[in-house]
This record gives structure tokens, sequence and C-alpha cells, in this order.
């Protein structure tokens, strides 16, 4: 049996990377081809990488910013925590080495999850998680139109809008109280930021729509966002196009642990009050 091919990356801003680096190394080296390891990380090293598995030791950050350098190629990922959630990055170090024969060839385990494209002016971004268009300073209410495949969907005022991916769903999505997918749902989600109105609530779209998003009324500070990473200038009467992306994202899910279990030890859903045993106020 070939040995897998293994590139490794790592956050460089994270101070435990190298020692992370070090065991993983020192855990799999005789089980994997190691095609090159990396602490830091441009688009380009990726775009034409020649590897079976990509390793990445950080964040839920350092798996968006890896997985749309590597977009077009749809490296199975390997994401190891060394951030502060870890929704992504299922793994610990010693997990990782534990089960690393199990990873490596377990076709259950690899994910796939959708991406998005949003187009501008002829200029094309993927998103791991989100495109989010932002008010921004001054701080004053912006308009915008949405149609979805081609049919106007609603007049918005307000703060902005998110078109978020299953993926993204527990992250800006979340947090204006849009719904939860699970990561295989096939679906985009709209939801309105701090709208102007009491009907404007989150949506869910089939994953094949288009949408368009027209700008009719920016501040200075208006800001088109990708992933919470990548950030641009909205300007007046931009329109923003965005539809599913032809490839995936995939990412290696850790065995040991459910997508629910992840959703109520990580992010605290589905909990209880905290009550008195006693009965007491």
């Amino acid at each position: 049996m070939n040995k897998p091919g293994i590139f490794i990356v790592g956050n460089e801003e994270k101070p435990q990377v190298k020692d992370a680096l070090r065991q993983i190394l020192e855990g799999i080296s005789d089980r994997a081809e190691i095609v090159g390891t990396a602490v830091g990380v441009r688009p380009d090293d990726l775009s034409s990488l020649n590897a079976d598995y990509v390793i990445v030791l950080g964040g839920d950050g350092t798996i968006l910013s890896v997985a749309r350098a590597a977009g077009q190629r749809a490296i199975p990922i390997i994401g190891v925590n060394l951030g502060k959630l870890g929704f992504l990055a299922e793994f610990s170090v010693p997990e990782l080495i534990e089960q690393f024969d199990r990873v490596v060839s377990d076709p259950e385990l690899v994910g796939e999850r959708m991406m998005l494209e949003a187009n501008r002016g002829g200029q094309t971004v993927l998103a791991v998680n989100d495109i989010a268009m932002i008010a921004g300073p001054p701080f004053r209410m912006i308009q915008m139109e949405c149609y979805i495949n081609g049919e106007c969907l609603a007049h918005l005022s307000g703060d902005g809008l998110i078109l978020s991916t299953p993926t993204g769903s527990t992250a800006y999505n979340m947090s204006v109280g849009g719904p939860i997918l699970l990561p295989r749902v096939r679906a985009i989600v709209v939801s309105p930021i701090a709208p102007h109105s009491l009907s404007l609530t989150p949506i869910v779209v089939d994953c094949d729509s288009t949408i368009e998003v027209k700008m009719k009324r920016v501040n200075q500070g208006s800001t088109l966002l990708i992933d919470g990473q990548l950030s641009s200038k909205l300007n007046q009467d931009d329109v923003i196009r965005v539809r599913r992306y032809e490839k995936v994202f995939k990412l290696i899910h850790n065995p040991r642990y459910s997508h629910w279990h992840t959703l109520v030890t990580k992010l605290r859903w589905g909990q209880g009050p905290s009550y008195n045993s006693a009965g007491a106020p």
C-alpha cells in the first residue's frame, strides 16, 4: 500500500505551531510521505500542490484561508486545533497521530462541503463560510435589492446582508439569528443584518440559485467581506453575483465526535437553564 502524500501548513501566528509540527512529523513520518511543510502559506503555494491530504495546524480561520487557496484542487483538509474554538479543526495533535491510519483510509470521514463564489465587475473570489455586505462607517443604514434567479426577493434597508454556506451557518449567520444547517445540506442562507423591517427574516434557498445583490445606497466605509478575512470597499450601484462554486471543500471528520456533539460542546447549543438543585430561585 502506497503511503499518502501529506503537506503540512502551520499558522505562523500560533506560538505552539512548531512544537505541534514536530510532534506530528515524529508521529506519522513512518506512515506517510511528507511532501512539504510550511509555517505561513500563500495561495500560490497550494494552487499546484501535489498531495493527497493537507494537515492544517491552527484554527478555523487558518482552515478557511487554506480551503480558499486550494479551492480548485479540493484536497482533503485535516484540521488540528491550535486556536480558540476549533469548530472546523476537529483534531488535537494526539488524536490525529492516534487515528492517522483511519483518517487517511476511511472515505466515510471525508465530508464534502459546498463553497460560494462571488463575482463583482468580472472579478471572482471564493468563500467557504460567507459573503457579507456590511454598512460600515458612518454607520447609516444602507439600501440593497436582492434578486433570486432574476426575480426580486426584497428591497433591504439595514446594516447589511449575509449569504452563507451550511458550513458558515454557525458563524456570522448564526450571530444575526440565522438558522444552523448541517454541513451536508446543499443550500444557501440569506440573512439580513439588523433590517429596518419586522418581516425581513433569514431564509434558505436552493444551492443552485443565483443571487444578485445590487447596492442602491452605501456608506463611505461599506464593505464586501469574505469569510471574515478578505475585505474590499463597496460602491454605489455595485452588483455582487453569488452562486455555488463548482468544486467542493473537503474536510476530514474526527470519528470520535458527531456534529451535534460539536454544536453542544463548542457552541453550547440546546443547553437548558441552570436550575438550582434544591428548587430555590
